[in-house]
């Protein structure tokens, strides 16, 4: 029975290796030659950085589960990396073998029941070996040098031994546990508790933004039954007239992101925020998987929410052109059914921010009921701004720094009274200043440097 069961995982492994030497002659060849070699000290700040950004994800999603550190040794002039693991199932063979790209040797091992997979070049070798008090060990054993492919073979075996763990479900369908999910997703959960009273006033000028976006989004969210009533009125078949895809579209810094928490504000839901990054993952299938739950998530938030997308089009960039990753479409197919889905919800509301709409998918573009352009501020917009961070100005200073920062958006201002300041506070520590606050030339002073400063930023594209 034991030579059975020893030679069908011979098989086994013999099946994968084959499957995963296949995919590297037909793809993958053609890299290898530009592999980077690292040298011990390389290998572990490599680990240690890619691990950091692995585990803190890893925790969002199984908060009870903790990883185990990897073991990097070297004597010799031969690297030992090892590490347990909660699992050694054959598709984190198959991870292995196709990231490490190279043919292998299948070999039982002389000692215990576990296999050797080894280099056909004698440089190293690899094995899984079953222990009764530790689990599951993976052991490595590669000559210097150690190349960027096999390292991240390691990190494949490691992040994929903890991935295909089912992610912790909530006991409730309840809208607490909705936001509790949404968080171990890597969103950020805006509410009352953290906006506090946020109303049009921390938005400086933008009146014809405010009025477009209190007559269309904010009013319909704060009394959905007249806007229906209407609807039902007007329309042979019912349909809601409420908006419930809007982009917001302009420069950075205009004040996109703080429209969207005022909006959550006013009418009194959370504000999710996506970060891009929460998302994206180079493991096949899993931005769709993540993208996908956090709109499952939403869904479940009984009382409304606004789910606020920045930079929406790093996910969603036009396919005409013809050269989009394979990736990334199936990312965008995954976002317009979710989109066309909250379309037809009762409480959600979608609201993505980007300053290049010429970038983003016309099907996106189309799924959007509401378009709203946020322009870089006019005179009045940037003395307000001006106002709001400089109020010990008089109007007439106010509106000479609004003329002398033309171009420039609310963040951009913003910052530079915030330069001001602490250019001022740190003269009046050393006693060479003793007005406690800036003066007129100190922020004129301030735009020169800052001018200055953009005129020698080289783009590199």
């Amino acid at each position: 029975m034991w030579r059975q069961i020893h030679a069908r995982r011979i098989a086994a492994a013999l099946t994968a290796t084959a499957t995963a030497v296949a995919g590297w002659n037909a793809s993958t060849s053609t890299t290898c030659a530009d592999d980077k070699s690292m040298t011990p000290s390389e290998l572990t700040a490599y680990l240690r950085r890619h691990l950091a950004s692995f585990r803190q994800a890893f925790a969002k999603t199984h908060p009870n589960i903790a990883t185990q550190p990897i073991q990097i040794s070297h004597q010799n002039n031969v690297v030992r990396i090892a590490f347990l693991a909660p699992s050694s199932s054959p598709s984190i063979l198959h991870r292995i073998l196709k990231e490490l790209g190279k043919p292998i040797e299948v070999s039982p091992s002389t000692s215990d029941e576990s296999l050797q997979y080894i280099f056909t070049d004698a440089t190293g070798s690899f094995q899984w070996l079953s222990t009764k008090s530790q689990g599951n060990l993976f052991v490595l054993f590669k000559d210097l040098p150690i190349y960027q492919r096999e390292v991240d073979a390691v990190l494949a075996a490691y992040t994929h031994a903890y991935e295909s763990l089912p992610v912790a479900k909530s006991t409730a369908s309840s809208p607490k546990a909705a936001i509790a999910t949404l968080q171990q997703l890597g969103l950020d959960v805006y509410d009352d508790t953290t906006s506090g009273e946020l109303s049009w006033d921390a938005l400086a000028g933008y009146d014809d933004v405010k009025t477009e976006i209190e007559d269309t989004v904010v009013l319909a969210l704060q009394n959905p039954d007249i806007y229906e009533n209407i609807a039902k009125h007007t329309r042979h078949r019912f349909e809601s007239n409420r908006p419930r895809a809007i982009l917001f579209e302009g420069p950075p810094g205009t004040g996109k992101t703080l429209s969207a928490r005022i909006i959550a504000a006013q009418a009194k839901v959370p504000l999710i925020h996506l970060p891009i990054e929460s998302v994206v993952s180079k493991w096949y299938g899993e931005s769709e998987q993540k993208l996908s739950k956090i709109f499952d998530a939403c869904d479940q938030l009984e009382d409304g929410a606004i789910l606020f997308i920045d930079e929406i089009d790093a996910l969603a960039s036009d396919r005409s052109s013809g050269q989009m990753h394979e990736a990334t479409r199936r990312l965008l197919s995954v976002l317009l059914q979710k989109v066309e889905g909250f379309a037809s919800a009762k409480k959600v509301t979608l609201i993505a921010a980007t300053n290049r709409k010429q970038d983003l998918d016309s099907a996106l573009l189309s799924r959007f009921n509401l378009t709203i352009r946020y322009e870089l501020p006019d005179l009045a917009t940037r003395q307000a701004v001006f106002q709001r961070y400089a109020k010990q100005l008089k109007e007439d200073e106010l509106k000479d720094l609004a003329a002398q920062t033309t171009n420039w958006s609310c963040r951009d201002i913003k910052e530079l009274c915030e330069y001001t300041e602490r250019k001022w506070a740190s003269q009046v520590l050393r006693k060479k200043l003793h007005q406690p606050v800036p003066t007129l030339d100190a922020y004129v002073s301030a735009i020169q440097h800052q001018t200055e400063q953009r005129s020698n930023t080289s783009v590199h594209i």
